[in-house]
């Protein structure tokens, strides 16, 4: 019966033994039980299905309650289903007025909101055993048509934080959002309650929060900043100030992401190979926000002159330079309110142009594959030494070129829109790994 696999895939996905056709006390069985362990023969909760409120209504609720407690101890909590019944049926109400002092409860589940409670109810009832809770396997669990699908496991989800469950929700949600944007809702509105947690509030329950060792436990925050505004979340005209909220925050240097080289490598890694792809994305994600792609674009450029004034060697810039050449190039194509960006596009882009001059110009190949995640300040990268050096050229040319060149460059790993991609960005390194030609068509196509 779809109802009881249903029930069956819940159990093992909140972590029980689930068992059908249960044998509990001398003899009785009941149609499944969610035990603590495979070798406990007594069940935390057990379910009984019938078709219809029928005589053996009663009896399967004696067969339990009836029971010598030293035959049969109680169960935690007895979820009894009727699939076909009214609201009126006298059986059901009996049932309730019998039984109900003892965690006992009938769930119509036919009836939609029945069966939204008893999720609901279940969760309620695990958060009397366990603290935690894996908030996709719930998920995978309850999205199917048996459950309600998408709207009920919102529901549950929404009651496992007011609950408190101790779960990794930021990777979880990061995860299920990348797979089904539709519940991006769930993962902004975490970082939205993260945010305003009082600095003195109670964390006990937030034990597992971050991105499950994914690239997202290093510096988020551009990524979880955008994908803020990009949901409405944060209004545009609001972005600025949030992200510079977040750059001035807990760092290394003045900002999260600055030229405060020396102190830390891996630091010195992610602000010279990896922090320009995470620009790149995020000015993607906000192709219809030009404020906040604005502040992405002038704190991009920002870095590369403090760069310069720290003593980074010209030659380091550039992986920064040529991704923030592409970013002006795809606002010049694409982005809105052109007069009050033209003037910061010119501008900006001449100021790269001078730091590929620093540099002694840039290998011509790396104009339409800029380089990747890489930038190991203790290391030259591989194009350090490339003889084959060209200036950055003029805006309209470096368009048409790459527009050219990517006419015959598939997506790949790409294939998806930015909102995806800067969520995949948080959990996997796949992004850093791909061709970086298969991104710049992704800046280019928005």
């Amino acid at each position: 019966m779809a109802v009881i696999e249903a029930l069956y895939e819940l159990g093992v996905a909140l972590g029980y033994s689930a068992q059908r056709e249960h044998t509990v006390g001398q003899s009785a069985a009941v149609d499944l039980s969610w035990t603590a362990a495979d070798s406990n023969d007594v069940p935390l909760f057990i379910f009984e299905v019938e078709s219809t409120a029928s005589t053996g209504l009663a009896n399967n609720a004696m067969k339990v309650y009836g029971s010598p407690m030293s035959d049969l101890p109680r169960p935690l909590f007895f979820f009894h289903l009727v699939l076909k019944g009214s609201k009126a049926n006298e059986r059901i109400r009996n049932a309730h007025i019998a039984w109900g002092q003892h965690n006992y409860r009938v769930y119509r589940f036919g009836d939609k909101d029945d069966r939204s409670a008893l999720a609901l109810d279940i969760l309620r009832q695990h958060r009397r055993v366990s603290r935690f809770l894996q908030p996709a396997a719930l998920a995978a669990a309850l999205n199917n048509a048996v459950w309600g699908g998408r709207s009920t496991v919102k529901d549950a989800l929404k009651l496992a934080e007011k609950l408190r469950f101790d779960a990794p929700y930021l990777h979880d949600y990061a995860n299920m959002a990348r797979n089904d944007i539709s519940y991006l809702d769930l993962f902004v509105s975490r970082l939205r309650y993260l945010d305003e947690l009082p600095a003195d509030a109670d964390r006990k329950h937030l034990s597992q929060e971050g991105y499950g060792g994914g690239p997202g436990e290093y510096i988020p925050g551009l990524f979880e900043v955008g994908l803020r505004i990009y949901a409405g979340d944060i209004p545009d005209s609001e972005g600025p100030f949030a992200f510079e909220r977040w750059a001035t925050g807990p760092r290394f240097g003045p900002r999260v992401i600055d030229a405060a080289f020396g102190l830390d490598r891996d630091y010195d890694w992610y602000v010279i190979g990896v922090a320009p792809i995470d620009y790149a994305l995020t000015a993607a994600l906000l192709t219809a926000h030009p404020a906040s792609r604005d502040w992405v674009l002038q704190d991009f450029s920002s870095l590369l002159a403090r760069e310069r004034s720290s003593g980074l060697p010209p030659r380091y810039r550039l992986p920064g330079s040529v991704w923030l050449a592409h970013l002006l190039c795809a606002t010049r194509v694409n982005g809105s309110s052109p007069a009050r960006t033209e003037l910061a596009i010119n501008s900006l882009y001449a100021d790269l142009q001078a730091h590929v001059v620093e540099g002694g110009g840039i290998p011509e190949n790396l104009l339409t594959e800029p380089p990747g995640a890489s930038g190991d300040i203790h290391e030259k990268p591989y194009w350090w030494d490339d003889p084959n050096n060209v200036s950055l050229p003029v805006l309209e040319d470096l368009l048409a070129k790459a527009t050219t060149h990517l006419l015959g460059v598939s997506a790949g790993a790409m294939r998806a829109d930015p909102a995806t991609l800067c969520l995949t960005s948080l959990v996997r390194y796949d992004i850093y790994e791909s061709p970086t030609q298969e991104l710049l068509k992704v800046i280019y196509d928005q």
